[in-house]
């Protein structure tokens, strides 16, 4: 179930605890030697009021964060009763030390003590340290007006501006979930990097000329990572029929992408029976897809609704029942929703809005989905855009 549109890799904490279960190849670059020396000093190390603790705009960052961010409950989930109640189905004794579960939930509980300075606790959930690298090695000098961008990068900072930069931040935490962890009840997740972005209480400035390439980034290297499992060897053998699915559905709406605008070539053809190899193959084309959506702008309102409409005219592919059709349709609405409301135009009109809530309350639920019901909303949904909506 898509929750308010959208379904709910702590970047170097995960890399470090799990760099052998990712590997080398899944396309997210490895610590440098100064994040892997360096200390995380946590979220209190930027909580005071002269830095990111402060009331004024610009200087509330930690506060917006201890209050209003779901990141910073995190692992209060896994000793609430649902945690508890998945922890005994996969017969855990404490998920919040367990990799399976701590890794995304109190991924400090996952990081060498080695690695955490004096007082800084996994309850902390998802902080700072978390997407922006451990702070020792820049935490003085990132304030200094001398310093430029590179010389946070090059201390160990992740400002995460980059697009590509930051969908690797957050992607296997919120797409990769392995098959023991949704049997067991844990919601199936999405990874949607712009629209997940817009509904956090932001700490950060957001560009809305560059919403449209975050949704397409997103899921670029969402493919990526889903693609990377499904072409390693050693999980050759055991790929579940969900991820595959997923694979086979983003690949699909990228070819859908590539096919609308010249700049992006198409990805490798897959089906079912697809070997390893070949989702390799995918897995190597969609990061280059990632790395140039990244920097990829579309030229004003009319390109965006061009391209959200193209997307609709797919409604012939929505005609007869299949079981991959209702993955497609998840991530197809939830792109036209995207590139929608990337448009500079402000809100959408009320009769693309009625369209657009029809829309998504046909793929509400995977078990009801009605395949023709929703390529004849896709339909009405187009009318609308190409008669001025």
């Amino acid at each position: 179930m898509l929750s308010k549109r959208l379904s709910g890799r702590i970047y170097l904490a995960r890399l470090i605890a799990l760099a052998a279960v990712i590997g080398p190849n899944a396309g997210v670059s490895q610590p440098s030697d100064t994040e892997a020396l360096a200390k995380f000093l946590g979220a209190r190390s930027c909580g005071s009021t002269g830095c990111h603790g402060g009331a004024d705009s610009g200087k509330d960052q930690y506060l917006t964060w201890r209050r209003r961010d779901p990141h910073s409950t995190s692992y209060a989930k896994l000793t609430g009763g649902f945690g508890r109640l998945m922890a005994d189905t996969l017969d855990i004794d404490n998920p919040a030390t367990d990799r399976r579960c701590a890794s995304c939930h109190a991924p400090f509980a996952t990081v060498p003590p080695a690695h955490l300075a004096k007082g800084v606790k996994a309850k902390e959930g998802i902080s700072c340290e978390s997407c922006h690298g451990p702070a020792q090695s820049w935490y003085l000098g990132h304030t200094r007006i001398d310093w430029t961008r590179k010389d946070r990068r090059d201390a160990g900072m992740r400002g995460l501006s980059d697009l590509y930069e930051r969908a690797n931040a957050c992607v296997a935490c919120h797409q990769n979930l392995e098959p023991e962890l949704i049997k067991a009840g844990h919601p199936d997740l999405i990874f949607e990097l712009d629209g997940q972005s817009a509904d956090q209480p932001r700490h950060w400035r957001r560009i809305a000329s560059r919403a449209a390439g975050a949704w397409l980034t997103g899921q670029a290297v969402a493919l990526r990572e889903i693609s990377w499992k499904l072409g390693s060897a050693k999980n050759a053998k055991s790929q579940d029929q969900l991820r595959k699915r997923q694979g086979l559905a983003l690949v699909w709406l990228l070819n859908q992408v590539a096919a609308a605008e010249s700049d992006f070539e198409a990805l490798p053809a897959v089906n079912t029976a697809s070997a390893p190899d070949v989702w390799s193959q995918v897995s190597r084309a969609s990061d280059a897809m990632a790395r140039k959506a990244a920097a990829y702008v579309w030229e004003g309102d009319a390109a965006l609704t061009g391209l959200a409409a193209r997307l609709c005219a797919t409604s012939a592919a929505f005609k007869e029942p299949d079981e991959e059709l209702v993955f497609r349709a998840e991530r197809l609405g939830l792109a036209i929703d995207r590139l929608l409301k990337a448009r500079q135009t402000g809100n959408l009109p009320p009769a693309v809005e009625k369209e657009m809530n029809a829309l998504f309350a046909l793929i509400q639920s995977r078990s009801r989905f009605n395949v023709a019901k929703f390529g004849q909303q896709l339909d009405k949904l187009r009318a609308v855009l190409t008669a001025g909506g």
